[in-house]
């Protein structure tokens, strides 16, 4: 088998972007938990969320926030190397997709047919970030997506990694989710929200 090596890295959450902001507010002990500003919650008590903010999101057209997030993260762990050539592996592992949007045409339409902005519909698929990532990168290569709750993301990555040692020439793998209303509500039904934040 061939060996696999990590040439890139790229990450984007509530505590910044890329990995020396991480790095240094986990030293610093600092956490990114903050309280929840990018949609209401009617009925569900203030717990502390992560949220990333809008200066390190892509602010193309068309693009979903989970689409910015993603892409955010694979521009910069392309950042700086050759162009990935031949036809690789896009592996994304994702648990909501583009529900978030989906959400907002919801609660506007309430499932109305023929209703107005179903642009927003268009990123409801899970598939539909690793779509949007060989589009917008121009990448040539297979496009998979894990939806596997919490090991969606680890999915991904050890899919992609096998993938290159039977032969693929590159991977781009990793994982993403928004803060969106089924999650918030949802984690708050099964009572696994804190008013605290976690330590």
């Amino acid at each position: 088998m061939r060996s696999v090596a990590i040439t890139g890295l790229g990450i984007v959450s509530a505590l910044g972007e890329g990995g020396p902001a991480h790095l240094e507010a986990l030293r610093a002990g600092r956490s990114g938990l903050t309280k929840l500003t990018g949609f209401a919650a009617a009925g569900v008590p203030d717990s502390p969320v992560g949220e990333v903010a809008a200066a390190h999101l892509s602010q193309e057209d068309r693009t979903s926030r989970g689409e910015a997030l993603a892409l955010a993260a694979a521009r910069a762990a392309l950042a700086g190397r050759p162009a990935l050539e031949g036809h690789g592996v896009i592996a994304v592992g994702t648990t909501t997709g583009g529900i978030f949007e989906s959400e907002q045409h919801y609660l506007a339409h309430r499932g109305a047919e023929g209703a107005e902005s179903r642009e927003l519909l268009r990123h409801h698929p899970a598939g539909a970030v690793a779509d949007r990532l060989a589009s917008r990168l121009a990448l040539s290569g297979e496009r998979h997506t894990f939806s596997t709750a919490c090991s969606s993301s680890a999915n991904s990555i050890g899919y992609a990694a096998a993938l290159v040692e039977a032969g693929a020439p590159w991977a781009l793998a990793g994982g993403m989710d928004t803060l969106c209303r089924l999650t918030y509500s949802g984690f708050y039904a099964l009572k696994l929200l804190s008013a605290a934040p976690c330590r």
